[in-house]
């Protein structure tokens, strides 16, 4: 865990998470991908319990807040007013980065109605409170829409998915809110490598009860170590959320450069015809009853 904090501080891993150095990529899912998927759910929750101002929006995780920062730039101007919106991570140079990126949208910064919080996934709900200097309990039913890229799997490594950080999201979303997942598939062709290499990263010069062997077993024969589409799903339900929807889509790597960009681009409408269930990410859609 502390190797995991140690990485997501580092200077080249905070700039792939800040909008100017972040790659082509992500600059084009946001606004062309990800925002219309976030801003239909917005419309639909908004219709479905009769909201008509004072949204209150939460992304955890949200590194530099690139996602939360484009929807606080547009939905006021869709008609969905947001009284609210918080972004929070565990690593404090992600949240200094959260505040850097605010300063570009200088509306949104003299409004006042977005705000960033250090908290870990795990104990988001007391963290939360205690920077707000509120009680737990009053952030129960408090958001309306909550969202996480990319950062689900690490409380899926850590085995506090469910009891810890869906458990709190669960909470914290009034009755007819939605949760919306972005995470890697576990059936993405590079994920197997890429894990495959974790694993052994993880395992240089740790003492540990099971052999290489084992370890690398367990990583090639289960596909690795990110949770498969039904596992999100399955430890949503759990807790009591109804999926929506869920499904694979996404071929463009968020840091890509121009050229990668561009290649992806061009054979998605391919890949997502011929293997649609190996795409880059998965996608579950969920509501509080």
């Amino acid at each position: 865990m502390k190797n995991f904090h140690s990485e997501y501080d580092r200077a080249e891993i905070v700039r792939k998470y800040r909008r100017k150095t972040a790659g082509y990529g992500i600059n084009y899912l946001i606004p062309n991908i990800y925002g219309p998927i976030y801003i239909n759910n917005i419309k639909e929750l908004a219709r479905e319990v009769q909201l008509q101002k004072d949204l209150r929006i939460l992304e955890f995780g949200c590194g530099a807040a690139m996602n939360l920062l484009y929807l606080a730039s547009v939905l006021p101007y869709l008609g969905f007013p947001i009284l609210e919106a918080y972004g929070t991570d565990f690593s404090e140079k992600m949240i200094k980065a959260a505040h850097d990126e605010l300063t570009e949208y200088p509306q949104i910064e003299k409004s006042g109605f977005v705000k960033f919080v250090v908290a870990s996934n795990e104990t988001i709900r007391e963290d939360l409170a205690h920077f707000l200097n509120r009680s737990p309990d009053e952030l129960k039913n408090f958001f309306h829409f909550i969202f996480g890229i990319n950062t689900l799997r690490f409380s899926w490594r850590s085995n506090t998915l469910k009891k810890q950080t869906v458990f709190q999201l669960h909470q914290m979303l009034i009755t007819g809110g939605r949760l919306l997942i972005i995470d890697m598939n576990n059936r993405f062709p590079y994920s197997l490598v890429n894990n495959f290499r974790n694993s052994l990263q993880r395992l240089k010069g740790v003492g540990r009860e099971r052999s290489l062997f084992q370890d690398l077993w367990k990583v090639w024969s289960t596909g690795n170590d990110l949770p498969s589409l039904d596992q999100y799903a399955n430890t949503l339900q759990s807790v009591g959320f109804k999926i929506l929807s869920k499904s694979n889509f996404c071929w463009i790597p968020h840091s890509s450069g121009r050229v990668r960009y561009l290649f992806f681009r061009a054979i998605t409408p391919i890949l997502d015809t011929l293997i649609p269930t190996r795409a880059m990410r998965s996608l579950i859609i969920a509501r509080k009853p």
